[in-house]
């Protein structure tokens, strides 16, 4: 079972995401957007399973895509979380997605941070827990 985490902005929510996914026995590959220095990308610490790959940013969601394509051969659906903010970038992401979503089996999850903490939402804006992806993925 696999996750695949698109960070756009800010680490710590997608971070406490990852490791509790990692709890629960998920593989998850985590990518982030932009440059990140070598020094920073190795004080991060991996439990097993996981993997971080920060990629440039004019190739972000295709490199998104891909991780979703090559999951989708070993898991349906992929599930993958990308941040929920009111910017184009993340609304042409998120948009990206669902058009992906109806080539290969994929459950979009929106990660919200904010000062009353970290949520994580279906599309349709209902509340989940990373508990719920073993739930789900087993079920496809």
């Amino acid at each position: 079972m696999k996750a695949v985490l698109g960070v756009e902005h800010g680490w710590q929510g997608m971070r406490e995401l990852s490791l509790e996914l990692a709890r629960l026995g998920m593989a998850v590959e985590v990518l982030i957007k932009g440059r990140v220095d070598r020094d920073v990308l190795e004080m991060i610490t991996r439990p097993d399973g996981m993997r971080i790959t920060p990629v440039a940013r004019p190739w972000f969601r295709w490199r998104l895509t891909l991780a979703c394509l090559l999951v989708s051969r070993r898991s349906s659906p992929v599930c993958v979380v990308t941040h929920r903010r009111d910017t184009p970038a993340h609304e042409r992401t998120r948009q990206w997605l669902e058009r992906l979503g109806r080539m290969i089996p994929l459950r979009i999850l929106l990660l919200e941070e904010g000062t009353a903490g970290t949520r994580l939402l279906e599309l349709d804006g209902r509340q989940t827990a990373p508990s719920s992806f073993g739930k789900e993925l087993s079920r496809g």
